[in-house]
């Protein structure tokens, strides 16, 4: 194929548990959120899980 172009695409996911204790949804956005920069830092196209009571 002449003049084809390549495109790549990863991604990087950030995830949180819900906890058992009342958590508000700001608070699950904001560990996940946390857990994407984790992922992000880590290398990128990559996965982490924010940890159980992360600001606790």
């Amino acid at each position: 194929m002449h003049g084809a172009l390549n495109i790549a695409v990863t991604a990087s996911i950030g995830a949180a548990q819900v906890r058992d204790d009342a958590m508000s949804a700001n608070e699950v956005v904001r560990d996940a959120g946390r857990a994407l920069y984790e992922a992000k830092a880590a290398g990128r196209n990559r996965m982490a899980m924010a940890p159980p009571g992360l600001l606790d």
